[in-house]
């Protein structure tokens, strides 16, 4: 307590078995810290799966534009206002599909379903953006050909964002799981918090009884 007197930070270090907040040492000092006015950080573990989850999404999307691409140029659709017609519904539903898709991963509850949102976004994001490097290289007209290579960049800033869509997926995932390892053992009450000595145990407890914060110290936490 009294380290944390001259200090402007404090750092809070979640544990994976209980709640560091059911001993009654970690919740007063968090407490102090709190009353203190400090700024107050809690340690999280590195994601491992970041660069994986990136690389992923930007996969789905290169395989999804190279399929649709190579489906085009294996059709053979010449760039007719009909054909020109075709390939721009494609291109509007799957962005469409894009957009629905990742809109769904920042609502759903992260996990398997929101990965497979991410995925699906992804996809989508790859066929637009063939669909519009397609029209590109093969109209004829100078004006919409910079219209539409335009829409292709537009649609890599969307491959980009799918795949910020599984990252935010997994950090997430990581703040359920902290929440989880902060408040397992957690009762919500000091008076529950344990201590390896009992002597300190009740000595925290005398003092907030007397200073009357002890409904500060619960909330605080």
């Amino acid at each position: 307590a009294k380290a944390l007197q001259s200090s402007t930070h404090m750092l809070v270090v979640p544990n994976s078995r209980c709640s560091i907040y059911s001993r009654i040492w970690c919740a007063y000092e968090a407490f102090l810290g709190y009353q203190q006015g400090k700024v107050i950080f809690t340690a999280t573990a590195p994601i491992s799966q970041v660069i994986r989850s990136v690389l992923l999404s930007t996969l789905i999307s290169a395989l999804s534009f190279a399929l649709m691409y190579l489906l085009l140029l294996h059709l053979h659709i010449h760039i007719e206002e009909e054909n020109v017609d075709n390939v721009r519904l494609v291109e509007n539903v799957a962005i469409g599909l894009a957009i629905c898709s990742l809109l769904m991963e920042s609502i759903i509850q992260p996990g398997l379903s929101g990965k497979c949102c991410a995925a699906t976004g992804a996809f989508g994001t790859g066929v637009y953006t063939a669909g519009n490097f397609y029209r590109a290289v093969h109209y004829v007209e100078d004006n919409w050909v910079m219209f539409t290579m335009g829409n292709a960049f537009l649609g890599l800033g969307a491959c980009t964002s799918a795949a910020a869509a599984h990252m935010d997926n997994l950090y997430r995932l990581q703040a359920i799981e902290q929440a989880r390892q902060l408040s397992e053992g957690y009762t919500g009450s000091l008076h529950d918090a344990k201590a390896s000595f009992e002597i300190d145990r009740q000595a925290i407890l005398n003092e907030l009884d007397s200073s009357g914060v002890e409904e500060e110290v619960n909330e605080a936490i």
